[in-house]
Parts: C-alpha cells; sequence; structure tokens
C-alpha cells in the first residue's frame, strides 16, 4: 500500500504523468463521392475539418445514407451490410444529395436494427419450373437517424423511426435473393429525412 500510495503521488512534470485522454483524430474529407461517405457515419469521431461549418443561414447541405438490409440472412452479415445513398437527384428539393462530399455540411445516419412486429406478407414469383408463388412474413424494421456536422463530429439531432412511419403498411422489397425465414420492411426514402427539413433550410443551431 505505501509503494502504491508513492507511485500516485508522482510529482508534477514527471515523465510518467498522464496527460489525459488524446483529442479525437480529425480526418481528411478523401471520399469520391456523396454515395460514399458511409464509413464517416461509422468513424464521426473528430470531424472532417474539410467539411462546409454548419454556420449561419440555410440550405445546410445534407447526405443521407443508411445501413439497409432486406431478410434476416443479410442482417447477420457484415459482408452484405452496406451503406446506401437515401436522397433524391436533382428534383430541386433543399434535401436533394449534395453534388460533391466537399459540398456536405450535415450527414445523417440511419443506423437499421430487426423489428419483432409481423406487419404483413410478401409474395413473390417462384424460380423457374415453378408454378406457386412464395410468400414470406414481412416484420417491422427500426431507424435510429442520427444528424452529425460534418465538419466537427458534432450530434445535432436523431430521432427513432420505423417502417411504418407515415405508412400504415410498408411496401415489400422489390427482389430478394439467397435463403432466408424473415423480410423486413423498408421506410420510403424521403420519410427518413424529412423530419430534419428545417436543419437544412433554416439557419444552424
Amino acid at each position: 500500500m505505501v509503494i502504491a500510495a508513492l507511485v500516485a503521488c508522482s510529482a508534477p512534470g514527471d515523465d510518467d504523468l498522464d496527460d489525459g485522454p488524446s483529442e479525437p483524430t480529425r480526418k481528411a474529407l478523401s471520399f469520391a463521392a456523396v454515395e460514399d461517405l458511409g464509413p464517416a457515419c461509422e468513424d464521426i469521431e473528430g470531424g472532417y475539418p474539410d467539411a462546409p461549418e454548419y454556420v449561419g443561414d440555410g440550405p445546410h447541405p445534407m447526405a443521407v445514407l443508411v445501413n439497409e438490409f432486406d431478410t434476416d440472412v443479410q442482417f447477420n452479415d457484415p459482408d452484405y451490410r452496406e451503406w446506401k445513398l437515401m436522397n433524391n437527384v436533382s428534383t430541386g428539393d433543399p434535401l436533394d444529395k449534395p453534388d460533391s462530399p466537399s459540398e456536405v455540411t450535415l450527414l445523417a445516419c440511419g443506423f437499421t436494427r430487426p423489428g419483432d412486429d409481423l406487419i404483413d406478407k410478401c409474395s413473390y414469383k417462384a424460380p423457374l419450373g415453378l408454378t406457386a408463388s412464395i410468400e414470406y412474413p414481412l416484420y417491422n424494421k427500426h431507424y435510429t437517424m442520427v444528424v452529425y456536422e460534418l465538419h466537427t463530429g458534432r450530434e445535432v439531432a436523431r430521432a427513432e423511426l420505423d417502417a411504418r412511419f407515415r405508412q400504415s403498411t410498408p411496401t415489400c422489397p422489390f427482389t430478394v435473393e439467397g435463403n432466408f425465414e424473415k423480410i423486413y420492411a423498408r421506410s420510403l426514402n424521403l420519410h427518413l429525412y424529412e423530419p430534419f427539413r428545417d436543419l437544412v433550410t433554416e439557419p444552424a443551431t
């Protein structure tokens, strides 16, 4: 116990003095396209200083990416999961896809997980040689949408949504592949980022 006390009371300036946690590393904005910004959702701490600051009047361009899956097998397969861009393109809406990563001020990241609620069934054409269609249960899906200031990595807003947000019966995925038991509903793209419209169009908060 005496030795421990002596070590703990080392004089300031000692070479072994702990200077506290290091500052997060601020990273270069080296993404080729807006569609490639998904990894920034997983490495946002410290921000990307090349991105515009979230200050002043809008609009503040926002990229929206979601880590999507359609089936139980896809959810459990880390090689399948990928970030998908949700923004519309060239409709004239302030929430359209920004032209380049260097224009992105806000980064909205959708982190998904399976829901337990059975909400419908999905019917698909059977493979060649079979006449009957195949039905699969359609389950709800949860989305945690988090908006960051890309320049600093600061969280600006978040919302807990699910595939039934603003639509009572979500549509089935257009196509599905592989062996699986459950299908999970997708929210319409617009429903995932519409709650954050004011962050884009109004003065920065």
